[in-house]
Protein backbone atom coordinates (compact mmCIF):
# COMPACT_ATOMS: atom_id res chain seq x y z
CA UNK A 1 0.00 0.00 0.00
CA UNK A 2 3.02 2.24 -0.25
CA UNK A 3 3.06 4.91 -2.99
CA UNK A 4 5.41 3.82 -4.94
CA UNK A 5 5.06 0.24 -4.64
CA UNK A 6 4.25 -2.23 -8.14
CA UNK A 7 0.89 -3.18 -8.45
CA UNK A 8 0.72 -7.15 -8.58
CA UNK A 9 -2.92 -8.79 -8.39
CA UNK A 10 -1.21 -12.42 -9.05
CA UNK A 11 -0.22 -14.36 -5.75
CA UNK A 12 1.77 -17.62 -5.68
CA UNK A 13 0.91 -19.92 -3.18
CA UNK A 14 4.10 -21.64 -2.04
CA UNK A 15 3.71 -25.26 -0.21
CA UNK A 16 3.88 -24.47 3.87
CA UNK A 17 7.64 -26.34 3.36
CA UNK A 18 9.25 -23.07 1.86
CA UNK A 19 7.34 -20.70 4.09
CA UNK A 20 10.63 -20.42 6.40
CA UNK A 21 12.26 -19.33 3.78
CA UNK A 22 10.42 -15.71 3.71
CA UNK A 23 12.30 -13.59 6.32
CA UNK A 24 9.09 -12.28 7.63
CA UNK A 25 7.54 -15.07 8.44
CA UNK A 26 7.73 -15.79 11.93
CA UNK A 27 7.75 -11.76 13.07
CA UNK A 28 4.60 -9.85 13.81
CA UNK A 29 4.01 -7.87 10.39
CA UNK A 30 3.79 -4.31 10.52
CA UNK A 31 0.63 -3.81 8.11
CA UNK A 32 -2.22 -1.22 7.37
CA UNK A 33 -5.23 -2.82 8.58
CA UNK A 34 -6.72 -1.94 5.10
CA UNK A 35 -4.35 -4.71 3.81
CA UNK A 36 -5.30 -6.80 6.89
CA UNK A 37 -8.41 -6.71 5.58
CA UNK A 38 -7.85 -7.51 1.98
CA UNK A 39 -5.10 -10.63 2.68
CA UNK A 40 -5.89 -13.57 0.44
CA UNK A 41 -6.41 -16.92 2.54
CA UNK A 42 -3.66 -20.07 1.54
CA UNK A 43 -6.37 -22.59 0.36
CA UNK A 44 -6.10 -25.70 2.35
CA UNK A 45 -4.26 -23.90 5.46
CA UNK A 46 -7.13 -21.97 7.96
CA UNK A 47 -5.08 -19.19 9.48
CA UNK A 48 -2.68 -18.63 7.07
CA UNK A 49 -2.98 -15.20 4.53
CA UNK A 50 -1.15 -13.96 1.64
CA UNK A 51 0.27 -10.43 0.70
CA UNK A 52 2.15 -10.34 -2.52
CA UNK A 53 3.37 -13.64 -2.63
CA UNK A 54 4.69 -13.78 1.54
CA UNK A 55 2.88 -15.88 3.92
CA UNK A 56 1.77 -14.43 7.00
CA UNK A 57 -0.07 -15.32 9.95
CA UNK A 58 0.69 -12.56 12.66
CA UNK A 59 0.18 -9.18 12.66
CA UNK A 60 1.12 -5.95 14.49
CA UNK A 61 -0.65 -2.96 14.40
CA UNK A 62 -1.96 0.57 16.24
CA UNK A 63 -5.16 2.26 16.46
CA UNK A 64 -7.40 4.12 18.24
CA UNK A 65 -10.53 2.18 19.76
CA UNK A 66 -13.36 3.29 18.22
CA UNK A 67 -15.55 -0.28 19.26
CA UNK A 68 -15.54 -1.94 22.85
CA UNK A 69 -17.87 -5.07 23.54
CA UNK A 70 -17.04 -6.49 26.58
CA UNK A 71 -18.27 -10.32 26.48
CA UNK A 72 -18.20 -13.22 28.73
CA UNK A 73 -14.75 -14.47 28.32
CA UNK A 74 -13.36 -12.09 26.19
CA UNK A 75 -13.50 -8.14 25.14
CA UNK A 76 -13.64 -7.22 21.72
CA UNK A 77 -11.86 -4.24 20.30
CA UNK A 78 -12.46 -2.41 17.24
CA UNK A 79 -9.28 -0.61 16.72
CA UNK A 80 -8.97 1.95 13.59
CA UNK A 81 -5.71 3.00 11.82
CA UNK A 82 -7.03 5.60 9.34
CA UNK A 83 -7.12 2.66 6.36
CA UNK A 84 -9.25 1.04 7.85
CA UNK A 85 -10.95 -0.63 10.86
CA UNK A 86 -10.45 -4.55 12.52
CA UNK A 87 -11.78 -6.70 14.98
CA UNK A 88 -9.34 -7.33 18.03
CA UNK A 89 -10.33 -10.36 20.25
CA UNK A 90 -8.40 -9.94 24.06
CA UNK A 91 -9.19 -13.14 25.87
CA UNK A 92 -10.18 -12.71 29.76
CA UNK A 93 -7.61 -15.12 31.12
CA UNK A 94 -8.03 -16.63 34.37
CA UNK A 95 -5.28 -18.37 36.97
CA UNK A 96 -7.60 -21.30 37.73
CA UNK A 97 -11.64 -21.86 36.50
CA UNK A 98 -14.19 -21.20 38.73
CA UNK A 99 -14.64 -25.45 38.85
CA UNK A 100 -10.99 -25.50 39.86
CA UNK A 101 -11.06 -23.17 43.18
CA UNK A 102 -11.75 -25.95 45.56
CA UNK A 103 -7.96 -27.09 44.05
CA UNK A 104 -6.52 -24.08 46.34
CA UNK A 105 -7.15 -25.19 49.55
CA UNK A 106 -3.52 -26.68 50.21
CA UNK A 107 -2.40 -22.79 48.92
CA UNK A 108 -0.96 -20.65 52.05
CA UNK A 109 -3.19 -17.87 52.60
CA UNK A 110 -0.27 -15.36 51.37
CA UNK A 111 0.04 -17.39 47.63
CA UNK A 112 -4.52 -17.35 47.40
CA UNK A 113 -4.36 -13.53 47.77
CA UNK A 114 -1.36 -13.22 45.52
CA UNK A 115 -3.30 -15.06 42.87
CA UNK A 116 -6.18 -12.74 43.08
CA UNK A 117 -4.27 -9.86 43.14
CA UNK A 118 -2.76 -11.16 39.60
CA UNK A 119 -5.87 -11.84 38.59
CA UNK A 120 -7.27 -8.67 38.85
CA UNK A 121 -4.75 -6.50 37.66
CA UNK A 122 -4.93 -8.74 34.96
CA UNK A 123 -8.88 -8.08 34.25
CA UNK A 124 -8.12 -4.44 34.97
CA UNK A 125 -5.38 -4.53 32.54
CA UNK A 126 -7.19 -6.28 29.44
CA UNK A 127 -10.62 -4.30 30.04
CA UNK A 128 -8.93 -1.07 30.70
CA UNK A 129 -9.18 0.46 27.28
CA UNK A 130 -11.70 2.93 26.29
CA UNK A 131 -13.15 4.88 22.75
CA UNK A 132 -10.53 7.24 21.37
CA UNK A 133 -7.76 4.92 23.25
CA UNK A 134 -4.78 4.53 21.19
CA UNK A 135 -3.36 0.82 21.13
CA UNK A 136 -0.51 -1.38 20.48
CA UNK A 137 -1.93 -4.99 19.56
CA UNK A 138 0.29 -7.79 18.29
CA UNK A 139 -1.57 -11.55 17.84
CA UNK A 140 -2.46 -14.28 14.97
CA UNK A 141 -4.85 -13.82 12.13
CA UNK A 142 -8.08 -15.10 12.14
CA UNK A 143 -11.72 -15.59 9.86
CA UNK A 144 -14.58 -15.66 11.81
CA UNK A 145 -17.55 -15.56 10.26
CA UNK A 146 -16.14 -14.46 6.91
CA UNK A 147 -14.51 -11.29 8.93
CA UNK A 148 -10.62 -10.78 9.62
CA UNK A 149 -9.80 -10.39 13.40
CA UNK A 150 -6.96 -10.75 15.51
CA UNK A 151 -6.33 -13.06 18.21
CA UNK A 152 -3.99 -10.79 20.29
CA UNK A 153 -1.19 -12.00 22.00
CA UNK A 154 0.18 -8.85 23.09
CA UNK A 155 -2.06 -5.92 23.62
CA UNK A 156 -0.98 -2.56 25.68
CA UNK A 157 -2.26 1.12 25.75
CA UNK A 158 -0.09 4.00 24.10
CA UNK A 159 -0.04 6.94 26.06
CA UNK A 160 2.18 8.70 23.58
CA UNK A 161 -0.04 10.17 20.38
CA UNK A 162 3.35 10.20 18.80
CA UNK A 163 4.04 6.72 18.70
CA UNK A 164 1.18 6.49 15.73
CA UNK A 165 2.58 9.14 13.76
CA UNK A 166 6.11 7.42 14.46
CA UNK A 167 4.10 4.05 13.11
CA UNK A 168 2.91 5.69 9.93
CA UNK A 169 6.45 7.37 8.94
CA UNK A 170 7.53 3.85 9.47
CA UNK A 171 5.26 1.63 7.27
CA UNK A 172 6.07 3.56 3.56
CA UNK A 173 9.73 2.49 4.45
CA UNK A 174 8.90 -1.38 5.52
CA UNK A 175 6.84 -1.62 2.25
CA UNK A 176 8.97 -0.45 0.00
CA UNK A 177 11.57 -2.76 1.54
CA UNK A 178 10.12 -5.72 2.94
CA UNK A 179 6.39 -6.27 1.82
CA UNK A 180 5.68 -5.11 -1.61
CA UNK A 181 8.81 -7.17 -2.79
CA UNK A 182 7.89 -10.54 -3.84
CA UNK A 183 8.93 -13.35 -2.05
CA UNK A 184 11.07 -15.87 -4.50
CA UNK A 185 12.09 -18.87 -3.21
CA UNK A 186 16.19 -20.11 -4.14
CA UNK A 187 16.93 -21.08 -7.68
CA UNK A 188 17.10 -24.89 -6.66
CA UNK A 189 13.82 -24.63 -4.89
CA UNK A 190 11.86 -23.18 -7.51
CA UNK A 191 13.16 -25.91 -9.98
CA UNK A 192 12.08 -28.43 -7.66
CA UNK A 193 8.74 -27.21 -7.27
CA UNK A 194 8.47 -26.91 -11.38
CA UNK A 195 9.53 -30.44 -11.75
CA UNK A 196 7.12 -31.93 -8.67
CA UNK A 197 3.99 -29.49 -10.66
CA UNK A 198 5.03 -30.84 -14.06
CA UNK A 199 4.42 -34.49 -13.10
CA UNK A 200 1.36 -33.93 -11.30
CA UNK A 201 0.14 -30.79 -13.55
CA UNK A 202 -1.55 -33.40 -16.12
CA UNK A 203 -2.98 -35.16 -14.06
CA UNK A 204 -4.21 -32.82 -11.81
CA UNK A 205 -6.40 -30.69 -14.75
CA UNK A 206 -7.48 -34.17 -15.64
CA UNK A 207 -8.64 -35.22 -12.30
CA UNK A 208 -10.42 -31.50 -12.29
CA UNK A 209 -11.81 -32.29 -15.27
CA UNK A 210 -13.52 -35.48 -14.05
CA UNK A 211 -14.83 -33.81 -10.59
CA UNK A 212 -16.80 -31.22 -12.44
CA UNK A 213 -18.42 -33.52 -14.91
CA UNK A 214 -19.39 -35.67 -12.10
CA UNK A 215 -21.00 -33.00 -9.81
CA UNK A 216 -22.82 -31.80 -12.95
CA UNK A 217 -24.01 -36.01 -13.47
CA UNK A 218 -25.06 -35.89 -10.03
CA UNK A 219 -27.37 -32.67 -9.86
CA UNK A 220 -29.01 -33.66 -13.63
CA UNK A 221 -29.46 -37.03 -11.38
CA UNK A 222 -31.28 -35.24 -8.24
CA UNK A 223 -33.08 -33.39 -10.00
CA UNK A 224 -34.01 -36.05 -12.35
CA UNK A 225 -35.29 -38.39 -9.21
CA UNK A 226 -37.10 -35.84 -7.06
CA UNK A 227 -35.93 -37.60 -3.97
CA UNK A 228 -35.81 -35.43 -0.63
CA UNK A 229 -32.62 -37.88 1.16
CA UNK A 230 -30.30 -40.34 -0.64
CA UNK A 231 -27.38 -41.89 0.24
CA UNK A 232 -23.93 -43.34 -1.89
CA UNK A 233 -25.71 -46.85 -2.95
CA UNK A 234 -28.65 -44.54 -4.63
CA UNK A 235 -25.96 -42.60 -6.77
CA UNK A 236 -23.68 -45.12 -7.61
CA UNK A 237 -27.17 -47.02 -9.56
CA UNK A 238 -26.61 -44.28 -12.13
CA UNK A 239 -23.94 -46.10 -14.28
CA UNK A 240 -22.82 -42.62 -15.94
CA UNK A 241 -21.74 -41.64 -11.84
CA UNK A 242 -20.09 -45.26 -10.98
CA UNK A 243 -18.23 -44.90 -14.27
CA UNK A 244 -16.94 -41.50 -13.50
CA UNK A 245 -15.68 -42.29 -9.81
CA UNK A 246 -14.25 -44.95 -10.53
CA UNK A 247 -12.25 -43.21 -13.18
CA UNK A 248 -11.37 -40.48 -10.83
CA UNK A 249 -9.90 -43.02 -8.14
CA UNK A 250 -9.23 -46.52 -8.89
CA UNK A 251 -7.66 -47.12 -5.49
CA UNK A 252 -9.95 -45.58 -3.11
CA UNK A 253 -13.52 -46.42 -2.25
CA UNK A 254 -16.14 -45.14 -4.45
CA UNK A 255 -18.15 -43.96 -1.27
CA UNK A 256 -14.97 -41.89 -0.03
CA UNK A 257 -14.60 -40.65 -3.78
CA UNK A 258 -18.88 -39.72 -3.56
CA UNK A 259 -18.87 -38.18 -0.32
CA UNK A 260 -15.81 -35.56 -0.97
CA UNK A 261 -17.65 -34.32 -4.72
CA UNK A 262 -20.93 -34.17 -2.17
CA UNK A 263 -19.15 -31.89 0.56
CA UNK A 264 -17.42 -29.83 -2.31
CA UNK A 265 -21.44 -29.48 -4.08
CA UNK A 266 -22.45 -28.72 -0.57
CA UNK A 267 -19.72 -25.71 0.27
CA UNK A 268 -19.91 -24.36 -3.59
CA UNK A 269 -23.35 -24.57 -4.43
CA UNK A 270 -25.31 -25.05 -1.33
CA UNK A 271 -27.66 -27.53 -3.31
CA UNK A 272 -27.20 -30.63 -0.79
CA UNK A 273 -26.80 -31.21 2.70
CA UNK A 274 -24.68 -33.64 4.38
CA UNK A 275 -25.83 -35.31 7.67
CA UNK A 276 -24.40 -36.38 10.57
CA UNK A 277 -25.77 -39.75 12.41
CA UNK A 278 -28.78 -39.74 10.15
CA UNK A 279 -29.97 -42.45 7.88
CA UNK A 280 -29.71 -41.71 4.75
CA UNK A 281 -26.94 -39.22 5.23
CA UNK A 282 -27.99 -36.74 2.39
CA UNK A 283 -30.40 -34.86 1.76
CA UNK A 284 -31.52 -32.82 -1.65
CA UNK A 285 -31.75 -29.29 -1.38
CA UNK A 286 -33.30 -28.96 -4.92
CA UNK A 287 -36.22 -29.74 -3.43
CA UNK A 288 -38.77 -29.49 -0.42
CA UNK A 289 -36.32 -31.40 2.35
CA UNK A 290 -36.43 -31.91 6.17
CA UNK A 291 -34.20 -29.12 6.34
CA UNK A 292 -36.45 -26.80 4.32
CA UNK A 293 -39.22 -27.37 6.94
CA UNK A 294 -36.72 -27.24 10.03
CA UNK A 295 -35.48 -23.77 8.87
CA UNK A 296 -39.38 -23.01 8.75
CA UNK A 297 -40.01 -23.87 12.47
CA UNK A 298 -36.67 -22.54 14.02
CA UNK A 299 -37.49 -18.94 12.06
CA UNK A 300 -41.37 -19.14 13.98
CA UNK A 301 -39.99 -19.62 16.77
CA UNK A 302 -37.40 -17.49 17.34
CA UNK A 303 -39.11 -14.40 15.32
CA UNK A 304 -41.65 -14.46 18.30
CA UNK A 305 -38.90 -12.91 20.11
CA UNK A 306 -38.60 -9.27 20.64
CA UNK A 307 -35.07 -8.60 19.54
CA UNK A 308 -35.95 -10.62 15.79
CA UNK A 309 -39.68 -9.91 15.64
CA UNK A 310 -39.50 -6.51 14.20
CA UNK A 311 -35.84 -6.60 12.25
CA UNK A 312 -36.16 -10.39 11.58
CA UNK A 313 -33.27 -13.42 12.03
CA UNK A 314 -29.95 -13.03 11.49
CA UNK A 315 -29.04 -16.19 8.48
CA UNK A 316 -25.99 -16.58 11.28
CA UNK A 317 -27.88 -16.63 13.99
CA UNK A 318 -30.48 -19.35 12.50
CA UNK A 319 -26.96 -21.07 11.33
CA UNK A 320 -26.20 -21.55 15.55
CA UNK A 321 -29.52 -22.75 15.79
CA UNK A 322 -29.57 -25.70 13.46
CA UNK A 323 -25.85 -26.57 14.70
CA UNK A 324 -27.29 -27.36 17.91
CA UNK A 325 -29.14 -30.43 16.29
CA UNK A 326 -26.91 -33.38 15.95
CA UNK A 327 -27.57 -34.03 12.18
CA UNK A 328 -26.93 -30.72 11.33
CA UNK A 329 -24.22 -30.24 13.48
CA UNK A 330 -22.17 -29.49 10.27
CA UNK A 331 -24.04 -27.48 8.37
CA UNK A 332 -22.35 -25.04 5.49
CA UNK A 333 -23.82 -21.98 5.59
CA UNK A 334 -23.64 -21.83 1.73
CA UNK A 335 -26.47 -24.68 1.81
CA UNK A 336 -28.49 -22.62 4.14
CA UNK A 337 -28.56 -19.53 2.44
CA UNK A 338 -29.66 -21.71 -0.64
CA UNK A 339 -32.68 -23.45 0.91
CA UNK A 340 -33.87 -19.54 2.43
CA UNK A 341 -33.32 -18.33 -1.02
CA UNK A 342 -35.84 -21.57 -2.08
CA UNK A 343 -38.21 -20.38 0.88
CA UNK A 344 -38.34 -16.62 -0.27
CA UNK A 345 -38.78 -17.98 -4.08
CA UNK A 346 -41.73 -19.83 -2.67
CA UNK A 347 -42.82 -16.92 -0.33
CA UNK A 348 -42.87 -18.82 2.73
CA UNK A 349 -40.69 -15.88 4.47
CA UNK A 350 -39.68 -12.56 3.54
CA UNK A 351 -36.30 -11.13 3.89
CA UNK A 352 -36.13 -7.97 5.62
CA UNK A 353 -32.62 -6.97 5.27
CA UNK A 354 -29.27 -8.19 2.87
CA UNK A 355 -29.22 -10.62 5.61
CA UNK A 356 -32.33 -11.32 8.09
CA UNK A 357 -35.26 -13.31 7.05
CA UNK A 358 -38.92 -13.56 8.97
CA UNK A 359 -41.62 -16.03 8.40
CA UNK A 360 -44.73 -15.44 6.62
Amino acid sequence: MAANSPVSNEVVFYPPRVWGLDYHFNTFNKLYVADILSLKPYPSYPGAFAYKNHPIYKVDVMGVVVRKDDRQKLFLYSVDDGTGVVNCCCWKYHFWNNDEQGNTAGFSPELCSLLESLEKERKEEVGAYELGDLVHVRGKLKLFRDMMEIVAHYHCKIDNPQSQVTRMLELPNLYRQCYDKVFVPPYKIQQELLRTNKGTALSTQKYQSLRQQLTGRIQLFLHKEKMEEFSHSDLLKDQQIAELVTEMDKERDSSVVVDQVLRRLEEEEGVVCCRRRSSPPYENLMRTSPLERLIGTVLERECVKSKYAEKGCHYLHLLDELKKTVQYSGLHHTALLHVLARLETDSDVIRITDKCYRPL
